[in-house]
């Protein structure tokens, strides 16, 4: 939970956890999303105009490195991945995405300035994705959505 971001390489990841799975067996990844919170390229921003905070995104479809938090034997890193990656990972591993879920957060602001307009970009763009992917093997189209 919260981690997948943080491992590399990716597909070795996967691979070992599809490794594990018995068939029908499900692996679970919770994960910043991906489209919309880009570490150090994203941020919200606020239109006066239009009276609406909104999500900006600066890059997203190049992949990328970021170093995240200092410590004694180096630097943590968050590695940036779109979309497209972790589905086709999944799939190149044997496993198949039958569940998708976008998680807003469950922050609210109480005072401020903008705080309906806040408020409201919290509970529409979701900061957080779920992914849940099975192992098929010899499995029907009907099982994959049960």
């Amino acid at each position: 939970m919260l981690s997948i971001q943080d491992m590399e390489p990716l597909q070795a990841v996967i691979q070992s956890a599809n490794r594990v799975l018995k068939p029908r067996g499900c692996f679970i990844l919770v994960m910043v999303h991906p489209c919309f919170r880009v570490p150090r390229q994203s941020g919200w921003g606020w239109d006066s105009r239009r009276k609406i905070q909104y999500r900006r995104v600066d890059r997203y479809l190049t992949p990328l490195a970021v170093p995240m938090q200092p410590y004694s034997g180096g630097t943590t890193r968050s590695f940036h991945r779109p979309l497209s990656e972790y589905v086709n990972c999944l799939a190149e591993s044997g496993l198949v995405v039958n569940c998708m879920k976008e998680i807003p957060t469950y922050e609210v602001v109480t005072a401020g300035k903008h705080t309906r307009a806040e408020n409201r970009a919290h509970q529409q763009i979701p900061l957080f994705l779920s992914l849940r992917a099975m192992k098929v093997g010899d499995i029907s189209e009907s099982e994959l959505s049960s």
